[in-house]
């Protein structure tokens, strides 16, 4: 590959520095093509901080040159795989900015992305916009995140009880924030853990606003679907036995409850009560725990496209399960 002059920011000193963090593993066939999206983004003050989970094709190599060339590239290149939140984690560490910009490494964004969030953050914890999905060869797929999950600003704990709308790869993020949301939560994503946090204090700010086009892949970490594309091309997941979702979903429901603040009285009190009723089967837990989604279902459940009646039908499911 040919290797150019090293190129310089230009002076930004009244600027914001944004850390874009990219979590990298195996991701050759598609990296280049984001890299490129994101270093030809209108906004200046970039740096860029990409944590490879000890890849074992030629991203690596890849990065390296892109490294040779470009002076806002930092590498942090491991030799023993550690999962993408933890990965992802060691490169919010090794950033700088006072904002951070996570990043897939399959996707790619518009030219305006980071100009438009950082715009937009405002008093906010976390600002995200909506993403296009398209397909492992680019092409577009007729279709928004947004229709796919309800995109809205995110201000209760309790948003992020069962599931998260607010996806990395669109998030600009305080650093405050994410320096308070460490270490990140391992059974869960880090999107997910960010932005429960986020709602400690101001909240998180919707954008609406397409800056991201999102790529649909069979090898995609988290996907927007769940089994095929709009193409009817059926993806593989990683499917995982009903134990371990299963106590997946008590590890984070306690881990909320004693992350949540103190002076969050009311929510950590329900957090507490979910808690408790997800630790069996009994009756009186089962009981407890569909009520407790029956009580809060608008903020629990504010991250999904349903009806009222749905939304009970959901509720009334707890009693059999957790989720």
């Amino acid at each position: 590959m040919e290797i150019h002059q090293l190129e310089q920011r230009p002076n930004t000193e009244t600027l914001p520095l944004v850390s874009v963090v990219m979590a990298t593993y195996n991701g050759s066939r598609y990296i280049a093509q984001q890299l490129e999206s994101i270093l030809g983004q209108t906004y200046p003050n970039i740096e860029i901080i990409i944590s490879d989970d000890a890849s074992v094709d030629h991203t690596q190599e890849i990065l390296q040159n892109y490294a040779k060339r470009y002076e806002n590239i930092r590498l942090l290149l491991h030799y023993e795989n550690v999962g993408y939140v933890k990965n992802f984690e060691r490169g919010i560490i090794a950033s700088t900015g006072s904002l951070i910009a996570p990043s897939d490494q399959d996707d790619i964004w518009k030219p305006e992305k980071i100009t438009r969030l950082v715009s937009a953050i405002n008093t906010s914890d976390i600002v995200y916009c909506d993403s296009e999905l398209i397909s492992a060869e680019g092409e577009p797929l007729g279709l928004r995140l947004s229709q796919i999950r309800r995109f809205t600003s995110f201000s209760s704990v309790l948003n992020f009880t069962v599931g998260n709308s607010a996806p990395g790869h669109a998030m600009l993020i305080k650093r405050q924030v994410a320096e308070k949301a460490l270490p990140l939560l391992a059974c869960s994503s880090h999107d997910f853990w960010l932005g429960f946090v986020a709602t400690f204090s101001n909240g998180i700010s919707y954008l609406d606003e397409v800056h991201v086009q999102y790529r649909q892949h069979e090898n995609n970490v988290c996907g927007a679907f769940n089994s095929k594309d709009k193409t009817g091309k059926k993806f593989k997941r990683m499917k995982q036995s009903r134990q371990i979702r299963q106590a997946n979903a008590r590890i984070r429901i306690n881990a909320m409850y004693e992350k949540c603040p103190a002076e969050l009285q009311e929510y950590k009190k329900i957090l507490r009560n979910l808690s408790e009723s997800y630790q069996s089967f009994s009756f009186l837990r089962n009981w407890n725990r569909m009520l407790l989604f029956f009580t809060y279902r608008e903020q629990i459940l504010a991250h999904k496209h349903r009806n009222t009646f749905r939304k009970l039908a959901y509720c009334c499911k707890l009693f059999f399960t957790i989720q």
